[in-house]
């Protein structure tokens, strides 16, 4: 039977790619996971840079 990854897992492969590309490679994490992880990644850091960038554009028209 397939896993899935638990919240926790789900947490430390989207702060961490390496931990998750590991855990790959030596057969710890399923690759069907990936169709959780991927999404997930993309989403959290998305929200993690787009504060930033706007905060970047601000300070830019601000100080052009």
């Amino acid at each position: 039977m397939r896993k899935v990854l638990s919240e926790a897992r789900l947490l430390c492969a989207i702060m961490n790619p390496l931990w998750f590309a590991r855990s790959l490679a030596d057969g710890s994490v399923d690759a069907f996971e990936l169709v959780w992880y991927i999404p997930a990644f993309l989403v959290f850091w998305a929200g993690v840079a787009f504060p930033f960038f706007l905060v970047y554009l601000m300070a830019s028209a601000i100080f052009y």
